[in-house]
C-alpha cells in the first residue's frame, strides 16, 4: 500500500488480496496437514485419551507428593472410538486438518490483518497495536497449550 489516499475500490482490492493470501496459506497448510495427520492423530490429538498422557503423569506425581490418592494414576484406561457413519473418519480428518491449519496459520492471519489496518493508525497507535498483535498471538498459543494440557484431559 502506498502513502497516497486510496479509494474505496482500492481498499476492497487490497482486502481481497489479503483474504486470498490468507486462504492460500490455510489451504496449503490444510493439505499438508491432511497427509501428515495419520502420524499425528494418535500421539497428539488423541493423546489425552490414553492413560500415559503427560498431564496424567504430572497429576499422579503431584498426588504422590502431597500424599493424596489420585485418579490420574490409573494408567489402564483407554477411550475407544466407534465410527457410526461411513464417511465419519474421512470427514473428521478433513475437519481436523482445516482447524489445525487455522491454528498454525494464526500468526500469518494476524499479520495480514495488521498489514491491512496499519495505514489507518497514527505512529503512536501503530506501536501500541503492533504490541497488542504480538501479545495476542503469543497468548493465543499459551491458551491453546493450557487447554490441551489441563482442560481437555480433565473433561
Amino acid at each position: 500500500m502506498g502513502t497516497s489516499e486510496m479509494t474505496f475500490w482500492d481498499h476492497l482490492d487490497e482486502l481481497r488480496s489479503s483474504l486470498l493470501r490468507i486462504l492460500a496459506v490455510v489451504v496449503i497448510l490444510a493439505v499438508g496437514l491432511f497427509f501428515w495427520l495419520p502420524s499425528l492423530f494418535d500421539p497428539v490429538i488423541l493423546g489425552p485419551c490414553f492413560g500415559d498422557f503427560l498431564t496424567y503423569r504430572w497429576f499422579c506425581t503431584l498426588g504422590d507428593l502431597f500424599g493424596l490418592t489420585s485418579p490420574f494414576c490409573d494408567t489402564s484406561f483407554n477411550v475407544g472410538m466407534i465410527n457410526l457413519e461411513l464417511t465419519a473418519q474421512f470427514l473428521l480428518h478433513l475437519r481436523v486438518a482445516f482447524l489445525l491449519s487455522l491454528v498454525l496459520g494464526c500468526p500469518y492471519l494476524l499479520y495480514e490483518i495488521w498489514r491491512f489496518v496499519r495505514p489507518a493508525f497514527y505512529a503512536n497507535e501503530r506501536r501500541a497495536f503492533s504490541l497488542a498483535f504480538l501479545l495476542g498471538g503469543a497468548l493465543f498459543y499459551v491458551g491453546l497449550t493450557l487447554c490441551y494440557l489441563f482442560i481437555f484431559p480433565i473433561t
